[in-house]
């Protein structure tokens, strides 16, 4: 669990999970935007206007008004610190934010980022709790958007317990009620968690259809497309539809996402390249992937599609490729003890790909994303 603590001590417990040597540019202004929340929240502060004025041209990049209410703009840098890693100084962060926070919409989007914190450091309990006084806070204040955000965030705590019928009821009732709200993107979370559902019930041609809608959904947010095609994309090559994922991948790699995903899609993009036999493609991912590997700070992920170029590797009889992902992808499971992925590289080989039969609304879908590249997005009308 990420117990709330100074922000000076979890900005430590943060960085000792960091590759030696990496950092980040922005790592002063998150501890100064952390100190100053801490202390207004504990009452010895409540300048927080002139440390977000502070940061108007960083603000105004990222198209935040620098002139809205401070805690907006602290929420930004909550979701960025997440976004980095740093999930103690972002779960301290956002405890003294709610401690300030007295407009209920702007509250309950902080409940919902702790309830989200809480359950990537695998407390479902206090995520589950969160959540329920989140679903509360939104019906006193009669906002559809939290009560959303609630649902979505019971979904995936059910997911993480492996309880897929609670999943798609909660999804379900998410979905509807963003759609009758006009909140496309609370509707692409609904979609992606009913792909999940679909999947794990090999309901193949549901998940794609799904998958495509919470892509469609998010048009005009490039960072939630690119999560959204991510998803559609590795479910694309798991069923047998390479060139389709292929052109997924790329299509993430296109609008510059952060490692989170864009490690993931180069890993995807080998694998789909070999079975298309595309060996130069291959190599150009993996070269990729091997230059992130000494400057990324989620080494997980630079472990875990390493994993996949090396499996791309063997396919092409690529020895010195092989063996170096492979050594690479073993130091990083065997330093940070990632047992499932150190099983994989030794027992793991390359498997035949298997082809599901889609029906034929599906089957559009993965034309539509075989040409998506170059096109416009335009959001799906519900």
């Amino acid at each position: 669990m990420l117990f709330p603590l100074h922000p000076l001590d979890a900005y430590r417990a943060d960085v000792a999970l960091r590759p030696e040597g990496v950092s980040n540019r922005d790592d002063p202004k998150w501890i100064a935007i952390a100190l100053a929340t801490f202390r207004a929240g504990e009452g010895l502060r409540t300048d927080l206007t002139g440390v977000v004025a502070g940061l108007a041209d960083w603000l105004s990049e990222r198209g935040v008004d620098p002139g809205t209410v401070p805690l907006q703009a602290v929420q930004v840098e909550i979701e960025e610190m997440e976004e980095d890693g740093l999930l103690h100084l972002a779960r301290t962060t956002c405890v003294s934010a709610r401690r300030l926070a007295d407009v209920p919409l702007i509250a309950g989007r902080l409940i919902a980022i702790e309830a989200r914190l809480a359950w990537k450091a695998g407390d479902l309990n206090t995520a589950e709790a969160l959540y329920g006084e989140l679903r509360r806070a939104g019906r006193a204040a009669s906002l559809a958007e939290l009560g959303i955000r609630a649902a979505i965030g019971l979904g995936v705590v059910a997911q993480l317990r492996g309880n897929y019928p609670d999943v798609r009821t909660r999804a379900r009732s998410a979905l509807v009620s963003a759609e009758r709200h006009g909140l496309a993107e609370l509707a692409a979370i609904a979609h992606q968690l009913l792909m999940r559902a679909a999947v794990a019930g090999e309901d193949f041609s549901q998940a794609v259809i799904h998958g495509w809608l919470a892509f469609t959904n998010a048009a005009g947010d490039a960072l939630r497309e690119a999560e959204m095609l991510l998803n559609l994309s590795q479910l694309l090559h798991e069923i047998g539809r390479p060139s389709a994922a292929r052109e997924g991948f790329l299509a993430v790699l296109d609008r510059s996402p952060p490692d989170r995903l864009r490690l993931p899609a180069l890993g995807g993009w080998a694998s789909a390249a070999v079975r298309l036999d595309r060996r130069d493609e291959v190599r150009d991912a993996t070269r990729s992937l091997m230059d992130a590997s000494s400057t990324s700070r989620l080494p997980y992920h630079v472990a875990s599609a390493l994993l996949e170029a090396w499996r791309a590797a063997l396919e092409i009889d690529d020895n010195e490729i092989a063996e170096k992902t492979h050594t690479i992808a073993s130091h990083l499971a065997n330093t940070h003890g990632f047992h499932e992925l150190r099983f994989r590289l030794a027992a793991e080989r390359p498997n035949r790909m298997r082809r599901v039969t889609l029906a034929s609304a599906a089957e559009e879908f993965v034309t539509g994303v075989e040409h998506l590249r170059g096109r416009t997005l335009v959001a799906h009308a519900s």
